[in-house]
């Protein structure tokens, strides 16, 4: 359709006001590129999904669409064999299992009050819940990899919390003692990033080795580390 006579009938309004209805980026996206339909059959179509939806809002509300977000270029990537970050799967499970939700839900609806589109529609998602309860075993709602995720990974993080426990005691131990006390500012232990600190008056820097990771503005104090985590 010409444009001019799309502006003319303040098309784009409509579509801004509709927009902000929208319930997922998704949605939001499909709804910018609706253009009017002339052939009546699917205008038939469309306005009998349209009924059903006020329908479904009228008799039970909207569902929940929380969870749902654009997948398209993670699974995009997952098709050419493409390492996918944590944040990418996350996203990946929590859309299946609200694509899973709202089909049940419609489901539901249909059994008491027939809404042949939009169950019609609801039948093309793809239950995949084996995917999804294996994603949420190895990423956290943070998106973080969970030590479940493999025996291997859980023993390295094991391995790494043993050895911080051992730097950390051995540092308490160091900064007790009455030779070092004396060349330090405090007797604290801080971390910096993925390194245990101790905060070394200027004058006892050559007694200690390590990365000097800040100074104080008078030129006293120097912040040093020596492990990492």
């Amino acid at each position: 359709m010409d444009q001019k006579i799309l502006k003319t009938m303040e098309y784009p309004k409509i579509i801004n006001q509709l927009a902000r209805y929208a319930q997922t980026s998704l949605g939001k996206q499909m709804v910018e590129d609706l253009h009017p339909v002339t052939h009546l059959e699917d205008v038939k179509l469309m306005l009998q999904g349209t009924e059903e939806s006020f329908t479904v809002d009228r008799l039970k509300g909207y569902p929940s669409f929380g969870g749902i977000v654009d997948i398209t270029p993670a699974v995009r990537r997952a098709r050419i064999a493409g390492t996918l970050n944590p944040h990418e799967l996350l996203g990946i499970a929590t859309t299946l299992e609200g694509s899973r939700r709202i089909k049940r839900y419609l489901s539901a609806v249909h059994e008491d009050n027939p809404v042949e589109i939009l169950f019609t529609l609801s039948e093309s998602l793809s239950e995949q819940k084996h995917l999804e309860e294996a994603i949420k075993r190895c990423v956290d709602d943070n998106a973080e990899i969970m030590d479940s995720a493999s025996a291997e990974l859980s023993q390295i993080r094991r391995e790494l919390r043993g050895g911080e426990v051992r730097i950390r005691e051995k540092l308490d131990a160091m900064i007790r003692s009455s030779t070092v006390s004396k060349m330090l500012q405090d007797q604290i232990v801080t971390i910096r990033g993925d390194r245990f600190v101790i905060p070394v008056k200027a004058e006892y820097r050559s007694h200690f080795g390590g990365i000097v990771h800040d100074q104080s503005g008078s030129g006293q104090l120097c912040s040093l580390s020596q492990s990492r985590l």
